[in-house]
């Protein structure tokens, strides 16, 4: 993920470079070019760091955090105008719609990106309650694949709650479809052979059923448990759930919740 992240970040700084250079030529700057504009992204970034932490220290000392962040908007700006006019000679005001014009473009940039992304291929999933510890504890902030529609059994996936399908539940498949699932001495049971489940259970946690003992998965159904099985409403309560209600696979974690 940390190759991901760097990559993520030197495709942002390229495109952010040839956005300026497009905003330059709308304004007709006859010396614009990339490499120029690879130098005065690069430098905006840079100054825009330090001014940012003198901007935080400042605010620390004499107590300005109401203004601070119009403050930094403001350094933004002038170290911008500072740049294109060393590098272009360019003056104030044409600065200034060049400087209007590359975040209209960044916005709809990042917008065209980022919805697809979002929407396609990954989503975030804020985590609520203990159903599934110890592998994910409450207010972990998980990713799920989109674009993923084949599963196995041990994967965790979000779904919608049959029963309500403005809620999303998080769990983990133990039954695939055609499967017969059922319950014995603490033990979930495949088709009669007890399934092991030591890679995600705590030591000492049992499966007992609940209303039905046993299910008959369809075609297209999986049965879903949680980790934490005394703690969570699952496939035990409601029943197989349909690929049609699985909106993602967990992929990893963001941020884990700090322990308390």
């Amino acid at each position: 993920m940390i190759i991901i992240g760097i990559l993520g970040i030197i495709l942002s700084f390229f495109l952010s470079s040839v956005l300026l250079l497009w905003s330059c030529r709308i304004f007709k700057v006859a010396k614009a070019n990339l490499k120029n504009s690879f130098l005065i992204m690069l430098l905006v970034i840079v100054l825009g760091v330090l001014a940012s932490l003198v901007l935080v220290l400042l605010a620390n000392i004499i107590k300005i955090e109401i203004i601070s962040q119009l403050l930094d908007l403001v350094a933004g700006f002038l170290i911008f105008h500072f740049l294109l006019q060393k590098f272009y000679q360019t003056k104030l005001g044409k600065n200034i719609g060049i400087y209007i014009v590359l975040n209209i473009f960044v916005v709809i940039i990042s917008l065209a990106i980022v919805i697809p992304i979002r929407y396609l291929v990954i989503q975030p999933f804020y985590m609520t309650g203990t159903s599934m510890m110890p592998t994910f504890q409450n207010r972990d902030y998980l990713l799920l694949k989109m674009f993923e529609k084949s599963y196995q059994r041990g994967d965790v996936v979000v779904f919608r709650y049959p029963k309500d399908l403005s809620q999303y539940f998080i769990k983990r498949i133990v039954g695939m479809p055609g499967e017969k699932v059922s319950f014995a001495n603490g033990k979930v049971l495949i088709n009669g052979q007890a399934l092991d489940e030591s890679k995600y259970l705590a030591s000492g946690v049992t499966t007992e059923s609940a209303v039905t003992s046993e299910f008959i998965l369809g075609s297209d159904q999986y049965f879903v448990l949680g980790d934490k099985r005394d703690a969570s409403l699952d496939s035990r309560q409601f029943g197989p759930i349909g690929k049609n209600l699985i909106v993602g696979k967990y992929w990893f974690t963001g941020l884990k919740a700090n322990s308390q």
